[in-house]
């Protein structure tokens, strides 16, 4: 086995992972492939991960709230770089400026461009 940073696999951590919303949303996604009537409440599942399949040890004490304060923390910082890195990656087209001929590219993009996307 490939040795890991002991912050990485620190069960407190995985036990917050695990119960993130973009892990219960995965989950809620793989439960509609076995069953596409299967409509599990985000709430339901989180319930049953803290009450039959997580440790309770895992779930309270000062570490786990230690660890979910570090997955927030890493989770907007995510979010932020996400936010930036996709609108501060194109500078503004300025559509007043008569030597531009922005429409006329648009327009040559949309007729010409084959199987675009």
């Amino acid at each position: 086995m490939e040795l890991l940073p002991p912050d990485v696999t620190d069960p407190h951590l995985v036990a917050a992972v695990l119960q993130s919303d973009t892990m219960i949303r995965a989950l809620q996604r793989e439960l509609r492939q076995i069953d596409p009537n299967c409509l599990v409440p985000s709430d339901t599942l989180r319930a049953l991960l803290r009450t039959h399949i997580l440790r309770g040890e895992m779930l309270h004490g000062e570490q786990a709230a230690a660890a979910r304060s570090r997955l927030v923390r890493a989770m907007s910082t995510s979010s932020e770089k996400r936010r930036t890195r996709s609108t501060g990656t194109f500078p503004a087209v300025n559509l007043d400026d008569p030597d531009e001929h922005v429409g006329d590219t648009l327009r040559h993009d949309k007729t010409q461009a084959i199987g675009g996307g």
